[in-house]
């Protein structure tokens, strides 16, 4: 996710600094408030959820890299806490 950075798709996904993968699709994420791109991290070999979700993470947009959150959770309000404040 990036709070200034709208992502299209394609955008190279960098673990720890190394090409891991790409965005395949990207929007804005109105009930985050933030740009939200989906893609595939590949690592041979593989590793563990932990690995995955410890590591560093960029993108490559524009040309320029930004950082980047990653999550294997959904990015919904899922008890309506945000919609009924």
């Amino acid at each position: 996710m990036s709070e200034r950075f709208p992502f299209l798709g394609r955008e190279t996904i960098y673990r720890d600094g190394e090409r891991a993968g790409y965005i395949t699709s990207g929007g804005w994420g109105y009930t985050i408030g933030a740009a939200v791109g989906m893609g595939y991290v590949r690592a041979e070999p593989a590793i563990s959820r932990e690995e995955l979700l410890s590591s560093l993470y960029e993108l490559e947009v524009a040309t320029e890299r930004v950082p980047c959150q990653v999550t294997l959770s959904p990015l919904y309000d899922s008890k309506r806490e945000k919609v009924l404040a």
